[in-house]
């Protein structure tokens, strides 16, 4: 060991306090980091397992002939086809059900559903095989042997009622613990290829087809849709007809660049503050320390040498610091993030996580970090280092704070007060004042301008995305270009009018329901380029009323709302206004539609006049004109419930009941709404929070070790002041004001510039669909928090520092200079 080692580690001995600040900035920055990189490569691994254990196939395509299934099967770039065709659709009570056929032709194609569990798959015309949750809704116990009657209808063909044994159990999702309505999800069951012969040859099925292709662990995501593309060309298949896994191939192929981008700015802004704040230690610490560098210097080290024994002070304290912020970095997202998962799985039935739990250890995420860390605490220390260097001999021994002051003369005055006593210290060295003030209102402006983004990011802004209005919602489950299925296309459906008056009546006559809103929209089409209406594919179309004008202009973005100008012009709304351009379209641009009126297709000649942030539906009419083109068609699509709140279990049973009665009705609930949403916005806001409070601490250590510094080195003048009659009292009164000038400039750059940017973030936020906030949430309860946390943090730091100087007597404080 060389005499630069034992003296640094004497150093780092001697100077307690600075070297637990130090420790302490440096083990919660090595936190952070490696909390966030363990939770990164948690995510990225949680996703692969995810979607490989729900579906591994590369790409579904449907529509296809007995001829294309087996040039597909035999393509040279397809390693894996699964063949399956919908046979029929089941008739029981309000239940969403169909009947189906599914094979394996080459190779194998997983999925986390339908994997056989007990018995064997079906092989004569009255052999069924489901999951046991189909037989239960049925009305059967799921056992191999029991029989059921079944109700079906294949293809277009008149309903068949047939006997079926249970030949096979197949795998399920839990979907138990799914807070949703019954109607909203969908059984299904496997018949046999016998039974599908009965009805229809060969020439008459269509097939869909999942289908892996070579290059999966060689191709990017770009090159592997080439591929399938390629493949689907050469078996003559159209392109509306291929559908892309494609959150698979983006996970599998280009995994996490969206979460390796944000990570990477996270830990940016972590390594910034946490370089600051060590900064600011060892700024703080050359100052009081110029007169033993001086001494230093005097005894000969050299400019390398005094550079390097504060480069081996900040290596020793991120060797100590190191090791616990790896292991506490490790563990806190290894226990954590499993929890979150658990919460995640009430509402969904794939987020389970894998028997054995989430890999998460990185060694290339460890060494990062390492090498993060040691780089943030070299940069960091650089100004410092210059600054000793220069040192000169002569000057550190003659060297006071007040000394950098270069009036010759020095202001007085004539009474002297605690105020004008904490004012003259904090002036002693501006630098190390403004640098503490700038260090800790960074963090905290950092903290409140992401607080009003959090805040902002309501639960109920985020349900009302699902639910307008009103306590509940009975919407149309209908289909708007459903090919196969035509009569669930909701022109279709339209023309049974489903919400009748009869309805209507019956849902205003439930105890508790105070008022029943109607929500009204009808298919249309259009000859154009646009990928709205590509293909012949068809939208829904909405009105609004001249009341509806002062809501709509809240959140309109191009054009005029003026309403009796639509009426003249017939003027449309786009209600997507940040893909306008994406999509085709343009302002003040033509548009021949064709409203769908049952059998009936109407003509219509509009203009774009408005452009905005509307959602739901793709364009809206002004009521008059929409009716005009309705005529008598009921075009009710969703009814919107208000209930009495000490009501709302009762009126909700009672809609779950009449919604019970047509397969058509879904109905959604403000409390299912709310939960979903609590748990999206708690994923976000809480891990932010977590991030920034633990920033904020890096930051107060700044604060704790600028203070402590001082009162260190005014030791001998604070003992002198106490000799000539300061009181205990006026000590600690004098230390708070010195103190509260750093809390209150930390709090005023935080409510200026921090709310400022916090509403800028939310408007970019609002404008670009970034976290998806609507509404402007001021963030109070988080900026009374924050200011709480200083001021009483700053009480604590004085009550321990008036603490620690009454440990020693006022003799030996007066003599601690000489």
């Amino acid at each position: 060991m060389n005499s630069l080692t034992s003296l640094a580690k004497s150093r780092i001995k001697f100077n307690k306090s600075r070297t637990v600040f130090t420790v302490i900035s440096i083990m919660l920055t090595t936190l952070l980091l490696m909390s966030l990189g363990t939770s990164v490569v948690g995510l990225i691994n949680n996703q692969k397992y995810a979607v490989s254990h729900t579906a591994n196939h590369h790409a579904r395509m449907k529509n296809l002939t007995a001829r294309q299934l087996n040039l597909l099967t035999n393509h040279v770039d397809v390693e894996a086809v699964e063949a399956s065709e919908i046979f029929a659709r089941i008739q029981y009570e309000k239940m969403t059900g169909f009947l189906s056929l599914t094979k394996a032709v080459k190779g194998s194609v997983y999925h986390s559903a339908g994997n056989l569990t007990e018995g064997r798959l079906p092989e004569a015309p009255n052999e069924i095989c489901g999951p046991p949750a189909f037989f239960e809704r049925m009305g059967t116990s799921p056992e191999i042997g029991n029989t059921l009657s079944v109700t079906f209808r294949p293809g277009e063909t008149e309903y068949v009622t047939r006997e079926f044994t249970i030949c096979g159990l197949v795998s399920q999702a839990d979907v138990s613990k799914l807070n949703v309505s019954d109607d909203r999800i969908a059984y299904g069951a496997s018949v046999s290829e016998a039974l599908i012969r009965e009805f229809f040859p060969e020439e008459e099925r269509s097939f869909s087809a999942a289908i892996r292709v070579n290059g999966e662990n060689n191709l990017n995501y770009d090159a592997m849709k080439a591929r399938i593309a390629s493949v689907a060309e050469d078996i003559g298949l159209n392109k509306d007809d291929l559908d892309y896994n494609t959150e698979y191939l983006m996970v599998m192929t280009d995994p996490g660049q969206d979460i390796l981008a944000g990570s990477a700015l996270i830990a940016l802004i972590i390594a910034l503050f946490a370089g600051l704040v060590i900064y600011s230690i060892y700024y703080v610490s050359v100052i009081t320390d110029v007169q033993e560098i001086g001494k230093l210097k005097a005894l000969g080290a050299s400019k390398k040498q005094i550079r390097r024994l504060l480069q081996l002070e900040g290596l020793f304290a991120s060797l100590i610091a190191l090791p616990v912020g790896l292991v506490l970095g490790y563990l806190i997202p290894k226990l954590g993030l499993p929890m979150l998962m658990d919460a995640m799985s009430k509402y969904s039935v794939y987020a389970e996580l894998p028997e054995g739990g989430i890999s998460m250890f990185s060694v290339p995420v460890t060494l990062g970090v390492i090498l993060v860390v040691l780089v943030t605490v070299f940069l960091s220390l650089l100004k410092p280092l210059s600054m000793a260097s220069k040192i000169s001999p002569v000057e550190a021994i003659r060297y006071q704070e007040t000394s950098s002051d270069k009036r010759k003369e020095r202001e007085g005055c004539n009474t002297l007060n605690l105020t004008r006593l904490s004012w003259a210290n904090l002036a002693r060295n501006k630098k190390r004042t403004v640098v503490t003030i700038v260090t800790m209102g960074l963090s905290c402006v950092l903290f409140i301008s992401l607080a009003a983004v959090a805040n902002s990011m309501s639960i109920d802004d985020f349900a009302r995305r699902t639910l307008p209005e009103g306590d509940f919602m009975i919407s149309l489950d209908a289909s708007y270009n459903d090919k196969t299925y035509p009569e669930n296309n909701l022109d279709q459906v339209q023309m049974h009018s489903p919400f009748d008056d009869a309805l209507l009546d019956k849902i205003k006559s439930i105890p508790g329901v105070t008022a029943v809103d109607t929500e009204n929209a009808m298919l249309a089409g259009a000859d154009s380029d646009s990928e709205v209406f590509a293909g012949g594919t068809r939208t829904g179309i909405g009105c609004f009323t001249r009341e509806d004008i002062p809501k709509l202009k809240k959140d309109l973005k191009r054009g005029d709302l003026d309403y009796d100008a639509l009426l003249a012009n017939h003027g449309l709304i786009y209600c997507y206004d940040t893909i306008l351009e994406k999509e085709g379209f343009s302002m003040n641009q033509r548009l021949s539609l064709s409203f769908f009126r049952g059998d009936k297709q109407i003509p219509f000649n509009g203009e774009i006049a408005a452009s905005g942030s509307w959602g739901k539906m793709s364009f809206m009419l002004p009521k008059e004109l929409f009716d005009q083109l309705a005529g008598d068609l009921n075009t009710t699509i969703a009814l919107y419930i208000h209930a009495e709140p000490e009501q709302f279990g009762a009126v909700k049973a009672q809609l779950q009941e009449i919604t019970g009665q047509n397969q058509l009705f879904k109905l959604y609930s403000m409390d299912e709404e709310r939960d979903i949403a609590k748990l999206s916005i708690n994923m976000i806001k809480y891990p932010m929070y977590a991030i920034l409070i633990l920033i904020g601490i890096i930051s107060f250590m700044n604060l704790i070790n600028t203070m402590v510094t001082s009162i260190i080195t005014r030791k001998r003048e604070l003992a002198m002041l106490q000799a000539i009659g300061l009181s205990d009292k006026q000590l600690v009164k004098m230390l708070s004001k010195e103190g509260m000038v750093f809390t209150m400039g930390t709090l005023l750059a935080a409510l200026t510039v921090g709310n400022l940017l916090g509403y800028l973030v939310f408007l970019y936020g609002r404008n670009t669909g970034f976290m998806e906030v609507q509404i402007y949430h001021y963030p109070l309860l988080e900026t009374i928090g924050l200011g709480l946390a200083l001021i009483l943090g700053q009480m604590a730091i004085t009550f321990f520092i008036s603490k620690r100087i009454h440990k020693e007597s006022l003799v030996t404080r007066m003599r601690s200079g000489e």
